[in-house]
């Protein structure tokens, strides 16, 4: 009898185990199976290369909160920004990532930074056209007069002019050259653009803005890189390509301060710049795109004062307005200005290499579309 009842006792918990083991592989399913129905996976987004559309163009930003410049990945590490008002020229578009952005090189990052969703439906930028067509001019004969000209002379010459009335442009034997002192240009307008945002001391900067532009002392341009990089020369030059990919120069590109000179620093690159991008910048200035009217008139002034008058100034009347800036170092000798000539304004830059009476051909370029330019009746 005690036997039997033991037997049942034993039977009724087996049942009781198997239930139990039964109800939690029950569970643990529903629970599995729940996990799945909530919380399914999401294919995370890659960044695609290949989905780059080569299209190039200028940007103005018009977003009143700054917009996040990656390095190269839609999602890569900061870079720097796009504020309100700041341009920038690109050569790829990329949609991705909820957003539409624009890509473009810089110091040998590519740099990508969102202008709006993917549809562009709230553009963060707007296209704007751009102002310097490559050869885009009715002054033929213009063309011809330079071309003339340099024929005559041993040598690289490169060529930049534009009628800033008619917005005719001659880009004569477009390449990039070792800028000597003509970069100084570059830092004088950051310079001014930078302490407009209330970053620099202008009124501090002063003394060696004109000993750099006037006097094109190179411990000054030196000195002003470091200011620019607050205390960093190397900061300094990075600031300084940045503005000029915003000023819309492609050219362009600082390394390392100038010799001889005080504070040194190099980042090992070597200096290059081209005809066609000094004048653009010297349009900017002209037009007071890349600073205030004031301060525009200021670099204007300052230009006007340099002392070399060996180059281009020789070919131009001495009671006409030039606002340039020269440079020469090793077989180089450059120069490029505004001409004010009564309501016919006009940009000149003048890039030699290894040009024998580099000065005479200066003279005879200036002087040349000089008179051209003051006869034109158009």
């Amino acid at each position: 009898m005690k036997e039997g009842v033991t037997m049942k006792k034993v039977f009724c918990c087996m049942l009781v185990l198997v239930f139990l083991v039964s109800g939690c592989h029950q569970i643990q399913l529903h629970k599995e199976i729940k996990n799945q129905v909530e919380e399914p996976k999401i294919k995370e987004e890659r960044y695609d290369a290949s989905l780059l559309v080569e299209k190039s163009g200028i940007v103005q930003f018009v977003n009143d909160i700054p917009i996040i410049v990656h390095k190269n990945h839609p999602n890569g590490e900061e870079y720097g920004f796009m504020n309100k008002g700041e341009r920038q020229v690109y050569t790829h578009i990329y949609v991705g990532f909820g957003h539409r952005y624009i890509v473009w090189q810089q110091d040998g990052v590519q740099c990508f930074c969102a202008i709006g969703d993917e549809k562009n439906q709230e553009p963060w930028a707007i296209e704007i056209k751009e102002e310097v067509q490559e050869v885009a001019y009715k002054h033929e004969d213009v063309n011809k007069i330079i071309k003339d000209i340099a024929h005559q002379y041993d040598g690289t010459i490169s060529v930049y002019f534009k009628d800033l009335k008619t917005n005719d442009v001659v880009n004569y034997n477009p390449m990039t050259m070792y800028p000597c002192s003509i970069i100084k240009i570059a830092v004088m307008v950051s310079i001014y653009h930078d302490s407009e945002e209330q970053n620099i001391n202008l009124e501090a900067c002063k003394p060696y803005l004109e000993s750099m532009m006037i006097d094109s002392n190179n411990t000054s341009y030196n000195y002003l890189l470091q200011v620019l990089g607050d205390g960093d020369g190397l900061k300094g030059i990075q600031r300084v390509n940045t503005l000029l990919r915003q000023f819309g120069l492609q050219e362009t590109t600082l390394h390392h301060a100038l010799v001889p000179g005080d504070y040194f620093f190099t980042d090992q690159g070597t200096n290059q710049s081209s005809a066609k991008d000094i004048g653009i910048l010297l349009e900017s200035i002209y037009d007071c795109k890349v600073a205030s009217v004031a301060h525009c008139d200021d670099m204007i002034h300052l230009m006007a004062q340099c002392k070399d008058q060996s180059g281009l100034a020789q070919g131009i009347n001495n009671t006409t307005l030039f606002a340039h800036k020269s440079g020469w170092a090793y077989n180089y000798y450059l120069d490029g200005g505004i001409v004010y000539v009564p309501n016919r304004n006009y940009i000149f830059v003048v890039f030699t290499d290894n040009v024998q009476n580099n000065r005479n051909l200066c003279y005879d370029l200036s002087n040349a579309i000089y008179q051209y330019e003051q006869n034109s009746k158009e």
